[in-house]
Order: C-alpha cells, then sequence, then structure tokens
C-alpha cells in the first residue's frame, strides 16, 4: 500500500484535529484552569427566537427589620365599656403585607472570530517536523480562543457591574457609592480612545477631585457587609456560615499593600491565612477577612490620559504584554513595562449567579435533507477550512483553522450586585540603603583616612583608603 502523503490524507488530518477541538480545550484548561474561562456557566441559545431577548428577574422584597409596633397582647375577650372598645379574642389581627419585585431585563448576542494564517498542505510533505509545528499552530489556536472568551467574561463581568450603577471609586466618600455618582467611575468595554502611543483602547472617565486610595479594608469591609445582605447566597462558599467572595486583582498588590501597614501585616499573620475549597472548583483559595484572594494575570489597568472638557480625568488601558523583537517568523510576545507601572487597577468582587453564556448552536440540520455539518459545543465553533478556488486555491493546497464566538450573555439572579472597584496602585521601586549603614559602628562626620600605598590610578581616577571607622555611604554617593 503506497504511503499516504496526498493532500486528501493531510486534509483528512486537519478535519480530523478541527473536531477535537473540545478536547485541545479540555487539556489547557486542566493544565491552567482560569476563574474567568471556567466559572462563568454556560449554556445553549435557543434558536429561532429573536435577537433581543428578555429574562425576568425575581428580586424579592423587604422582610421586618425593626420594632414589635404591629404585635398586640394577648388577652381574654371583653365586652365593649365606658372608654373601652372591647377585645374580641376570635377576630383575626390585621396582617401585615409583604412586597416582592421582579425586573425585565433584556440582552442582546455578540459575535467574534479567529482564524490561523493559511497553511499549504503540500509543504507539510517537504517541511523538517511538519507534525510539531502543525502542533503549535493547534496549541497556538486553542489559547487564542481561551483568551478570547476570558476577555469577554471579564469585560462582561464589569460591563454588569456599570449597567447596575456599581463601578466604585476607592476614595474618600466611597461608602456612599450606591447614590453618589460623583464617587463612582465609568466605563464601556465597547468604546475606544486613542492612547498616547497612538493605539485604539478601552478607557476609564471619573472626577478629576477624587482621591483615588490604595488597597483600603475600610472600603473592603464595607462591600463585603453590604453583599452579604445583598447576596449572600452568591458567594463562592460560606466559612462559619458567614459568605465568601472572591477578591480578583494582582496578588501582588494586596501583598504590597499588606506589607506598607506594621498592624495589618501581624493580623495576616495572625490569621494563619486558612484555605477554603470554593464550591464547584475543586481549588484552595486563601481566605482573608471574608475573601477568598484569586490572581488574575490580566487585571484591567489604566495609566492617566488627560483630563477632558467636562473636568473628568480619562485613563486608557494598558495591555499586559505587547509585541517585542522581530524574529524569523513575525514578532515575540513580550510582558509590556508599561502594564507593570499603570496608576490604576481594577478589583472584582467575584459571585456566582452574575451571568450565563448562552452559546449559538450551528444549524446542522433544518429537515428535508438539508444538512450543514456538526453543531459546535459550549467552547465555540472551530473548524478546518479548506475551499478550492479557480483562482486563488484551484489545487485545494491551501487552508486555515477558523473559529467563531456567538454568545447571548443571559443577566441572572445576582446580575445586579456585582461590584467593581478602582483603586491606585503604588508600582514603585525605592532603592534601600545596605544594613551597615544604619549600624552604631558607621561613623558620622569627618572620618580620618590614610592613603593605600601605591594605589593611586590617575588614569581611572581611583585611589584607595583605609578609614579609621566604617562609612556611611552607598554605591554613587559623593564623597569629599
Amino acid at each position: 500500500m503506497p504511503p499516504m502523503t496526498g493532500l486528501q490524507f493531510y486534509n483528512d488530518k486537519m478535519l480530523t484535529m478541527a473536531e477535537h477541538y473540545d478536547d485541545f480545550i479540555m487539556a489547557r484548561t486542566l493544565k491552567r484552569p482560569s476563574v474567568w474561562h471556567d466559572r462563568i456557566p454556560r449554556g445553549a441559545y435557543k434558536l429561532f427566537n429573536g435577537l433581543e431577548q428578555k429574562t425576568n428577574i425575581y428580586r424579592g422584597g423587604l422582610g421586618v427589620q425593626a420594632g414589635l409596633n404591629t404585635w398586640n397582647q394577648i388577652g381574654l375577650s371583653r365586652k365593649p365599656g365606658p372608654g373601652d372598645p372591647g377585645f374580641d379574642n376570635c377576630a383575626m389581627d390585621t396582617p401585615q403585607t409583604y412586597g416582592y419585585a421582579w425586573e425585565t431585563v433584556t440582552y442582546n448576542g455578540y459575535r467574534d472570530s479567529w482564524q490561523s494564517e493559511p497553511v499549504c498542505l503540500n509543504d507539510l510533505k517537504y517541511v523538517d517536523y511538519a507534525k510539531e509545528q502543525l502542533s503549535l499552530i493547534i496549541r497556538t489556536g486553542v489559547d487564542f480562543g481561551i483568551s478570547m472568551l476570558e476577555n469577554f467574561n471579564r469585560e462582561m463581568y464589569i460591563q454588569q457591574a456599570a449597567l447596575s450603577n456599581r463601578l466604585m471609586l476607592m476614595a474618600t466618600g466611597a461608602l456612599g457609592f450606591e447614590e453618589d455618582p460623583s464617587l463612582r467611575f465609568s466605563y464601556d468595554p465597547f468604546a475606544t480612545m486613542a492612547d498616547v502611543d497612538g493605539e485604539q483602547v478601552p478607557f476609564i472617565t471619573f472626577p478629576a477631585a477624587a482621591d483615588l486610595s490604595t488597597l483600603n479594608w475600610d472600603f473592603l469591609d464595607y462591600v463585603r457587609t453590604s453583599l452579604a445582605d445583598r447576596a449572600g447566597e452568591a458567594a463562592l462558599a460560606t466559612d462559619a456560615n458567614m459568605p465568601i467572595f472572591g477578591l480578583m486583582l494582582d496578588l501582588i498588590d494586596f501583598e504590597r499593600y499588606i506589607k506598607s501597614d506594621a498592624e495589618l501585616r501581624q493580623d495576616w499573620r495572625d490569621a494563619g491565612m486558612g484555605k477554603q475549597l470554593i464550591d464547584g472548583y475543586g481549588m484552595n483559595m486563601k481566605v482573608y477577612r471574608g475573601f477568598a484572594l484569586i490572581h488574575d494575570p490580566r487585571q484591567p489597568r489604566f495609566r492617566v490620559h488627560s483630563v477632558n472638557a467636562e473636568g473628568n480625568l480619562v485613563a486608557t488601558r494598558v495591555k499586559p504584554q505587547k509585541l517585542g523583537r522581530v524574529l524569523t517568523i513575525g514578532n515575540e510576545p513580550v510582558p509590556n513595562p508599561e502594564y507593570f507601572r499603570a496608576e490604576i487597577g481594577l478589583g472584582v468582587i467575584f459571585m456566582n449567579d452574575v451571568l450565563q453564556n448562552l452559546f449559538v448552536p450551528s444549524i446542522d440540520n433544518l429537515g428535508s435533507g438539508m444538512t450543514f455539518g456538526p453543531a459546535p459545543g459550549l467552547t465555540g465553533e472551530w473548524k478546518w477550512i479548506n475551499i478550492p478556488d479557480n483562482n486563488d486555491n484551484p489545487l485545494g493546497e491551501t487552508g486555515y483553522f477558523y473559529g467563531r464566538f456567538q454568545i447571548f450573555p443571559k443577566p441572572l439572579l445576582f446580575s445586579s450586585a456585582c461590584t467593581v472597584f478602582a483603586y491606585r496602585r503604588c508600582a514603585h521601586a525605592l532603592s534601600k540603603p545596605c544594613a551597615v549603614q544604619s549600624d552604631d559602628a558607621v561613623g558620622t562626620g569627618a572620618i580620618a583616612g590614610t592613603l593605600v600605598a601605591d594605589s593611586f590610578d590617575a588614569t581611572n581616577r581611583r585611589v584607595s583608603l583605609k578609614l579609621a571607622s566604617l562609612l556611611g555611604a552607598g554605591v554613587g554617593d559623593t564623597v569629599t
């Protein structure tokens, strides 16, 4: 039997790989789990149901909160008399009436797509390590699709907080952010502007007079207490009957905040940093003061850009990575230093039952023999495409991998309670003196010294001295 090296063989291999897209996704997420990818629930969108969708969300009602003025003392029946209306112990009391609220929320669907660069099937027969290169193309496509969905989920979560007026500025007076718009920032993930480098990026705005704070437990304690009452059922877990919500940000910022406060640092040590198994996720997360600490390596960060005509400060998004040096093919992705120096970061209070992604399935069969291929699952659609064309691809030698997401993000019960806050980052690195410089043996003022014999170097302008005591000077300090 001749070796299978024809174009049809390679084309079939590509089709087979595309059909195992879900398996590639599973392998990738098991190795590198992500809250944004794994914790937003998924479902199938109901076809033939229109573009604008509606959902009715039950918002509950107020219970009894204070006083006993509606309670009556139990007694025996008595007839009316002068100045006494009497009392009928068999009569029904006037009951309290409870109310409840429903909210009708409309939502729309969104789509985006991605594809690989063209792959020449005929080249695979001659390229060294063709199988290995092909596997890298597959892996990069999977990683790109995962990053798209992670980004979509993060942005849509923040969008829900924006729609609910719960984008809090961590600034003086922020405990009133629910009533005062000046204590909130605005953000629209669909809007962009040119940053200082000319790139179109998302942006936030907030009053320029706001004194943005670093991470601060005065604000975080309020948010945790408020959410425990407002959305306790949406907690990721419970500890001693206390809801635990996710605190998602850059944990390096959080650790820097803890280290900057001696009392807080001691409290951190005394707390013992217990771990909590987050329900349905199978990962132990550190819990501190009612929050499960979750590191977000792609935390949204912003740098100050300008003050607009309305007197609001405008800060533009900084991306975590950028294209670096030119390689044999393409540019190397490298960390973006501006991302680490960004002045403003967003923290997300992560909860359950905020969003559900409804994936639009393909129509694989309309009846009467009309079929359209397999329908995608709940990880998007990904396939190998090779369409012969009389001009561009007459022999069917060139194809590409193509992926597409079509998602309706459905608001769930606690979408109105999700909260995101903006805080000031302290991304500074200051020099520290050597410990010897603060030692008692270090001399102060004029220090006697003797010239070391044969140490004078006129060419390099260098001389060696033997000092009578230690000198409190560092590298680069001027000594006279």
